[in-house]
């Protein structure tokens, strides 16, 4: 090969090698970022899910009290009504 043969073709093999570590660093940045964003859906949507629970919780235990003095208000009333 001549010397200009020998230089082209570096030339050339230093191209396709740049382009395929460029190509290379483009796709996992874009995997990375998609990644990255998902995780941050994700962790919102956990947070979502902890708040329902937690009203959940709440309007359940407000449930709970009101069964409690309904329950409390009938057993009141039944011993009203045999002391009677």
């Amino acid at each position: 090969m001549t010397e200009k043969a020998q230089s082209i073709t570096y030339k050339a093999i230093v191209g396709v090698l740049t382009t395929v570590i460029c190509g290379l660093a483009y796709v996992l940045w874009f995997f990375f970022t998609g990644f990255y964003q998902s995780t941050l859906e994700i962790q919102k949507s956990l947070q979502e899910i902890k708040l329902s629970v937690v009203r959940i919780q709440a309007e359940m235990m407000d449930e709970n009290k009101v069964r409690q003095i309904v329950r409390y208000e009938i057993r009141f009333n039944s011993k009203e009504r045999e002391s009677k």
